[in-house]
């Protein structure tokens, strides 16, 4: 009788191990047990849990999805982080954890696009719904700046796309309305110089700068560095300065925009052109020319 019981627990744990040695196949390899070649069942087959068209959709549902953290644009972060995740018998991503990350965003952003999917087609066992982990390769590219508009060379010869020789007047700070008590009101403008030095000059408010930038007509980048700031007295209670944020809008600034004689400044935020500023122009009075 002991033999007997032994036989059997040895039995259990035998069918246990083979088992689970068919789940971890089909998980890995991404086929159901019968695919398998040599192995064959008697009974139900297994299935894994699969997303609703295949892995393709489930790649496109991702790219389509993804919200790339500004700090892996910033950073130039590529690579891929692994998701694991149950399908529960309704066939809804839950248990979501990374496996295998990349920067602490990265990884958040991995996770949030797995608890966007929709749901899956559950695992099955003996013909029943059951539960099943899946692991899901999140790829984080690194990102290229994507222009939604280049201009031609007859565009650019065009006045209204000539930056240089012009007073750029601000006109509007995105999301919020000019001080009407300015001292001044901030511009700038661009020159080069005879040795072909591009030189920036203007008024962020009170005071006066100067620095140097670049220009590049083919992918609307425009930059600016401020290199120096000549302080004034603009103290009065009566007017506002806003120097600081000026400045800092220059700074920000990558790209540009033209439309209808007026420039935007911005930068490139997941690919988009995210406008910081709006500026409109005046012809520059030459040296020793009068208007």
């Amino acid at each position: 009788m002991k033999k007997s019981f032994l036989f059997l627990k040895q039995s259990i744990a035998l069918f246990a191990l083979f088992s689970l040695s068919i789940s971890i196949y089909a998980q890995n390899t991404g086929t159901t047990p019968s695919e398998k070649k040599g192995l064959v069942f008697s009974g139900n087959q297994t299935t894994i849990p699969q997303y609703v068209g295949g892995e393709d959709a489930m790649n496109q549902f991702i790219e389509d999805n993804l919200v790339y953290p500004e700090s892996a644009i910033k950073d130039n972060v590529g690579g891929r982080v692994f998701v694991r995740f149950l399908v529960d018998t309704t066939g809804m991503p839950t248990s979501v954890h990374i496996q295998q990350g990349l920067t602490p965003d990265c990884n958040l952003a991995a996770m949030e696009v797995v608890k966007k999917m929709p749901n899956w087609i559950p695992a099955t066992r003996d013909n029943k719904k059951t539960t099943g982990f899946v692991t899901v390769p999140v790829v984080f590219k690194v990102k290229q700046v994507v222009y939604d508009y280049q201009a031609s060379e007859a565009e650019t010869d065009y006045e209204q796309y000539q930056l240089e020789g012009k007073k750029w007047v601000l006109i509007e700070i995105t999301g919020k309305e000019l001080p009407a008590n300015l001292p001044n009101t901030p511009y700038f403008t661009l020159t080069q110089n005879e040795k072909k030095r591009k030189i920036l000059n203007g008024n962020a408010s009170c005071a006066d700068f100067t620095g140097i930038y670049s220009w590049n007509t083919k992918n609307w980048g425009l930059k600016f560095t401020v290199k120096e700031v000549a302080k004034k007295k603009c103290k009065s209670k009566k007017v506002k300065v806003i120097d600081g944020e000026f400045l800092s809008i220059l700074k920000q600034c990558t790209q540009y925009r033209i439309k209808d004689g007026k420039m935007t400044v911005g930068k490139m935020v997941k690919e988009r052109f995210t406008p910081v500023a709006v500026f409109n122009y005046e012809i520059l009075k030459e040296k020793g020319k009068k208007k």
